[in-house]
C-alpha cells in the first residue's frame, strides 16, 4: 500500500487553506496512496482559547471536510486535523477520515497538550474512545501528536491489531522538542511492532518531522522540516510480518490498557 503523508502549515485565511491542502492531497493521489494524511489543524490555526477556536472551528458537516470528502474516492483515504465546533460552545481536537466521498472514521484527540507551559483545555474537549480503520487491508490506528506521549494508547491501538498508525501533528519547536520526537516516533512503532506514518507542520513554528517509520522503529524517509510538501512511501507487508517474527510482542503481553475516563 502507498502512503502519502503532507507537511504543510495552515493559515487564517480559510479559504487560502483550503486550496493549499487539496493541491497537496490531489498530489498524493495522482502519485498512487491509498491513504493520505495531513497535519494536526490542517484547517487553520491551533487555538489557545475558546475565542480563538470560534474563529477557526467548523462543524463536521462543514466546508473543510465537505473538501476531505471531495478529495476522497473509492481507493484512496483522506485523513486531515481540524478543530471541530461541537455546538454550545466547546471544541475538539478531532481528526477525520473521508473515503467515497463520505466521513468513514473521525478521532478526538485523548491527550490534551498540557505541557511546556500550553494548555489546550482551554478550548478543548478530549476525545473518549480510540479509532481504528480498515484501509487498503491494512488496520490503521488513529493518534494526535502529544498522544505520542503516552505509550499506552499504542498499546491499546496493538491490541486492536493494528498494522500502521497514523499521527496527524503539529509538534511546536523548542528545547529538545525535535530530538524527543523523534524517539517517540521510533518508540511508538516499537510498541506496536508496526509502520507509523506522522504527517506535522514545518518549521520554524514546528518540528517538522514528517516521515515514514518502520516496525522495528526505524525512519525510513522524511521530508525536510522546513519544507511544505507530500512525502509518498510503499508499506510492506513482507517487512512487517518479518518484523513481527522477530519480535512477537502481541502474544507476550502480560498487561492489559484501560480508558481512564
Amino acid at each position: 500500500m502507498n502512503l502519502a503523508l503532507v507537511q504543510l502549515a495552515p493559515d487564517l485565511d480559510a479559504g487560502r487553506t483550503r486550496e493549499r491542502v487539496a493541491e497537496q492531497v490531489a498530489k498524493g493521489i495522482d502519485a498512487g496512496a491509498a491513504l493520505v494524511v495531513a497535519p494536526e489543524g490542517s484547517s487553520g490555526p491551533l487555538p489557545t482559547t475558546r475565542a480563538e477556536a470560534a474563529q477557526v472551528a467548523e462543524p463536521i458537516d462543514g466546508p473543510f471536510v465537505s473538501l476531505l470528502c471531495s478529495l476522497s474516492t473509492s481507493s484512496c483515504t483522506v485523513m486531515a486535523g481540524m478543530v471541530e465546533d461541537l455546538g454550545d460552545g466547546a471544541f475538539a481536537n478531532t481528526v477525520v477520515a473521508a473515503r467515497g466521498g463520505e466521513v468513514v472514521a473521525t478521532y478526538r484527540k485523548l491527550h490534551l497538550f498540557a505541557a511546556f507551559g500550553a494548555d489546550e483545555a482551554a478550548w478543548s474537549v478530549p476525545g473518549g474512545s480510540l479509532t481504528v480503520l480498515e484501509v487498503g487491508g491494512w488496520r490503521v490506528g488513529v493518534m494526535t501528536c502529544f498522544d505520542l506521549r503516552f505509550p499506552e494508547l499504542t498499546v491499546a491501538l496493538a491490541a486492536e491489531g493494528v498494522d500502521l498508525l497514523v499521527v496527524p501533528a503539529a509538534w511546536y519547536a523548542g528545547v529538545s522538542k525535535a530530538r524527543q520526537l523523534e524517539t517517540l516516533l521510533g518508540a511508538r512503532a516499537l510498541d506496536a511492532v508496526s509502520y507509523l506514518g506522522f504527517a506535522g507542520q514545518p518549521a520554524p513554528l514546528c518540528c517538522g518531522g514528517t516521515g515514514l517509520f518502520g516496525p522495528l522503529g526505524e525512519r525510513l524517509s522524511s521530508l525536510p522540516d522546513a519544507a511544505e510538501g507530500v512525502l509518498v512511501a510503499e508499506l510492506d507487508r513482507t517487512r512487517l510480518d518479518e518484523a513481527r517474527g522477530l519480535l512477537p510482542l502481541a502474544p507476550l503481553r502480560r498487561f492489559a490498557v484501560e480508558l481512564i475516563e
